[in-house]
């Protein structure tokens, strides 16, 4: 066969080559041929098999065969990588080896594997790769220790052949990190394990002149290998770097404890049985030089139990969110919680799913959730997606029209039931409704026209189109209230009480407001001293508001004077709130802290967390003795930023 004829079944290689791949297997092993020729016609077919050395002139180590499977071809990289290659499918390599060596033909029962490896030895070259080894019979060669058994990590597995085959060795590819992306390292890294490549690899100086050619010739390659354990370092030291600065570096009073691990993107919800809710996706780190690194993110949710708020405990599955996991298509989830627990809204897309915690569950060390069904579509993706309940209600707010603009507070349930409206008005503005206790809500309201600032509308389930107002003058003469939420009634209290953010000569702080009557006897006594309710002609379809009168209220106590103040919550036993804030002037760093403080007023507020991190979203644990919060910090060698969960003690 000519050298132009097998190089027409070789794979092409780069027009710049002045060799055919038969000129490698002839022009520089001639004398190989030679002695070969002359062997045959004495030993006949049979040598081939039951040899005890290899014949002619010597393989160079870092000349290989590889026997593909898939579409994928390595021959370019690894000729890039500085190794000699022929590249071809396994029944094509069958069929030029005999074709070169006819007396192949001969031999009873010739198989696969060992065809190749005569022609591998016939051409010169060290070593035979093949891929997908477990699809790959290699019981007819004798092989040093055994044919391994082969596992989904082991993509190739490397024969020794020629000169390095007495005997056979085959190296596998090991089961590595993914740190380093490329499907070429799972050659190279099975080539390596073989000699004299491994030592040429480490640097072995008892490897001799032979070694230190290879060394050289193959640079790159071993460039290519070592960042493997560059990467493992380079990945180390930024798991070191975030643990640093999510714990050691942490300058307030007690140590965080970490909800979740530091290869996690982790969004945490407080459950009032204890437990923590810990929806999750996996942070993948790669490195392709070993020295910078980039992180990708699973597009899979996977929901976990965590026993404890301490992040003790083993964690665990929670399979009644579903099913364990929820694959993120478009946008992410919206994680929306009751602050007292027991409620969860999670919706993807417009599309929204209620659980609830069992209340007849017992505390058996599993996340009790319940599955309440799904909830009408939100017609605008970017409306939210509500305020959940135990009840099964979910309150939403919601702008709709395009001349004339509603605000709109609603109420839902899963199932084809309609929405019961409770406000309705093209006056005034809405932010996301509170729940205060299984009938009543609240929303922050704004006037569209004129001066007034921002105030609170109690709402009530039992009168719908109904809003008590609550100015914001209320709240030491403030000008805007920003948020609030609900507290539980303290010892001794007749009334509910709200906590409030409001604004005014002052920076926004944090405040108590008591109320004058509870939530019933507000609305019966406002309905029945209020005048006669008479629609108004331009706005007939409005929610009917009534202000309640200033003076009935106790002047509201102030909880917290420095810094600017958002996100509160209150503990189950009413005794503490919670906060996010910002500019405290005792923390130097430009960023987002925990705070604490005592509902009744008596004590200074204090920093929970004080650090470079922004920390936010505070909740506490359903016994009230921990803040579960989020922080979000950056990546260090990177230029991502994941979020994590936290928590820290109350006392």
């Amino acid at each position: 066969m000519s050298a132009n004829e097998y190089a027409k079944l070789a794979p092409m290689g780069s027009a710049s080559r002045s060799h055919s791949d038969i000129e490698v297997l002839q022009s520089s092993n001639r004398s190989k041929l030679i002695a070969l020729g002359g062997i045959v016609a004495i030993a006949g077919a049979g040598f081939y098999l039951t040899r005890g050395g290899p014949i002619g002139a010597p393989e160079e180590g870092s000349s290989i065969m590889i026997v593909t499977k898939g579409s994928f071809h390595y021959r370019h990289s690894m000729e890039e990588y500085g190794f000699k290659v022929l590249e071809q499918r396994q029944d094509a390599f069958v069929e030029k080896a005999i074709e070169m060596m006819p007396e192949l033909a001969e031999v009873e029962e010739l198989d696969d594997v060992t065809a190749i490896l005569q022609l591998a030895d016939f051409g010169g070259y060290a070593y035979v790769a093949f891929e997908n080894p477990e699809q790959v019979d290699f019981s007819k060669i004798e092989v040093e220790g055994g044919v391994p058994s082969f596992v989904d990590a082991n993509r190739f597995a490397v024969v020794s052949a020629g000169d390095f085959a007495f005997p056979h060795r085959m190296t596998v590819t090991p089961e590595r990190s993914d740190l380093v992306p490329g499907i070429d390292l799972d050659l190279l890294t099975a080539l390596f394990a073989q000699e004299p490549l491994h030592s040429a690899l480490t640097e072995n100086p008892e490897g001799g002149p032979e070694v230190l050619i290879l060394a050289n010739q193959l640079e790159m390659a071993i460039e290519r290998v070592s960042t493997i354990d560059e990467a493992v370092k380079t990945i180390a030291k930024i798991e070191e770097a975030s643990r640093e600065l999510l714990i050691d570096q942490e300058r307030g009073r007690d140590k965080p404890a970490l909800l979740g691990s530091l290869h996690e993107s982790v969004h945490p919800i407080a459950l009032a049985n204890g437990g923590v809710l810990i929806p999750s996706r996996t942070a993948n780190f790669t490195s392709k030089n070993g020295l910078s690194a980039d992180l990708s993110l699973d597009d899979a949710w996977r929901f976990f139990f965590q026993p404890s708020s301490t992040g003790e405990g083993e964690r665990s599955v929670c399979e009644a969110v579903f099913e364990g996991a929820l694959d993120q298509s478009g946008r992410r989830p919206r994680f929306r919680q009751a602050p007292s627990g027991d409620a969860l809204l999670i919706d993807q897309s417009g599309d929204s799913r209620l659980f609830t915690l069992s209340a007849d569950a017992p505390a058996d060390g599993t996340c009790q959730l319940v599955d309440r069904g799904t909830l009408p579509r939100l017609a605008n993706r970017k409306d939210d997606p509500g305020a959940p309940h135990a009840s099964g209600w979910v309150a939403r707010s919601r702008h709709e029209g395009n001349d004339v603009i509603d605000a709109v507070v609603e109420l839902l349930a899963p199932g084809d039931e309609p929405p019961l409206d409770l406000l309705r008005s093209t006056r005034i503005s809405v932010s996301a409704p509170v729940w205060l206790d299984a009938d009543h809500l609240a929303v922050v309201s704004s006037y569209r026209e004129g001066d007034a600032g921002q105030g609170v509308l109690l709402l009530s389930r039992h009168h719908p189109g109904v809003a008590l107002e609550i100015g914001p003058q209320v709240v030491a003469g403030s000008y805007n209230i920003f948020s609030l939420a609900a507290a539980p009634k303290g010892a001794g209290d007749a009334n509910p009480r709200l906590v409030v953010v409001s604004a005014g000569p002052h920076a926004a702080s944090l405040f108590r407001l008591d109320l004058p009557a509870d939530y019933p006897t507000l609305f019966t006594e406002a309905l029945a001293e209020a005048p006669a309710f008479e629609p108004d002609p331009e706005h007939p379809a409005d929610v009917r508001l009534i202000t309640l009168d200033a003076t009935r209220f106790d002047e509201a106590i102030r909880l917290t004077d420095d810094g600017s103040v958002s996100d509160p919550a209150v503990s189950a036993d009413g005794k503490w709130v919670t906060y996010t804030i910002a500019n405290s002037e005792a923390e130097s760093d430009n960023d987002y802290e925990i705070g604490l403080v005592a509902m009744s007023g008596e004590s200074d507020a204090r920093l929970l967390t004080q650090n470079g991190l922004d920390d936010h979203s505070p909740f506490f644990s359903g016994d009230s003795k921990r803040v579960v919060f989020k922080t979000k910090y950056p990546i260090e060698r990177t230029t991502w930023s994941l979020t994590t969960g936290r928590s820290l003690p109350v006392e």
